[in-house]
């Protein structure tokens, strides 16, 4: 059965995908952060990819503000299953005064 069940989430994955990449791209989130569900739920869980300060693509806290907010806005719509935007949410939502943040 585990099969079937990785099937099933890689086809979920991959219909998530098709439906976001116009929209992640916007954002100004780089193709490479979400080229797999490892990736993507990386960047979400750390707020940049990749981890090593030397080499990082993309960091929430260097988004250009516009590009900050829609990310921000996208990933409070968000319902990708089994990835959970917290820390990346989060720090969108502090930085641009939303959410629990709201001043």
């Amino acid at each position: 059965m585990a099969y079937r069940r990785d099937k099933e989430e890689a086809l979920r994955w991959r219909r998530w995908l098709d439906a976001s990449r116009d929209r992640l791209l916007d954002c100004g989130v780089p193709s490479m952060a979400f080229e797999d569900q490892r990736t993507w739920g990386y960047f979400i869980e750390h707020g940049q990819y990749p981890l090593d300060e030397a080499t990082v693509i993309i960091d929430v806290d260097e988004m250009p503000k516009e590009q900050a907010l829609k990310l921000g806005e996208f990933l409070e719509e968000d319902e990708k299953p089994g990835c959970d935007p917290s820390f990346a949410l989060n720090r969108l939502q502090y930085l641009l005064g939303r959410g629990k943040h709201a001043r």
